[in-house]
């Protein structure tokens, strides 16, 4: 099970989920463009902030 959150593009703290930085897989439902980090984290582009889902906690 994953952990959702919400980030702006270039808020501190948040991953960059840059296009060409991460592995690029199906669309959401909703049609966002989703990627996938090497950790496993998945982020989805809704234009004007990410939806990130947390698989990898960094050891929590």
């Amino acid at each position: 099970m994953g952990f959702p959150d919400r980030a702006r593009s270039g808020s501190p703290g948040r991953p960059s989920c840059v296009p060409g930085a991460f592995a690029r897989i199906g669309p959401r439902g909703d049609g966002a463009r989703r990627y996938r980090s090497g950790s496993g984290d998945i982020c989805a582009d809704e234009g004007n902030h990410w939806d990130v889902t947390y698989y990898n906690c960094g050891g929590c």
